[in-house]
């Protein structure tokens, strides 16, 4: 048979909130169909994971950075840290 499962039904990554980011926990389930063969879908089953969380933490980096550049904006940093960063 070639298709290929994927389950984690605990993953925890980061989720972007209106100030900050909190960790949650995600299910993720996936099943690769292997009609043109086992390849697809057995390289799809190693990396969905990893591909997943990659996109999750740089979309929530993307989105921290967009926070602190539109405070900057505004005239006003979040600590002596971030006004040393100017």
């Amino acid at each position: 048979m070639e298709d290929r499962t994927v389950c984690m039904l605990d993953l925890r990554i980061p989720f972007p909130i209106k100030i900050g980011v909190k960790e949650v926990s995600v299910g993720v389930v996936a099943v690769g169909d292997g009609h043109n063969g086992a390849e697809a879908s057995e390289m799809a089953s190693k990396l969905l994971l990893e591909y997943f969380a990659l996109h999750t933490y740089f979309f929530c980096i993307e989105d921290a950075v967009k926070q602190v550049s539109k405070c900057r904006r505004r005239g006003y940093c979040f600590s002596k840290r971030w006004e040393s960063m100017a």
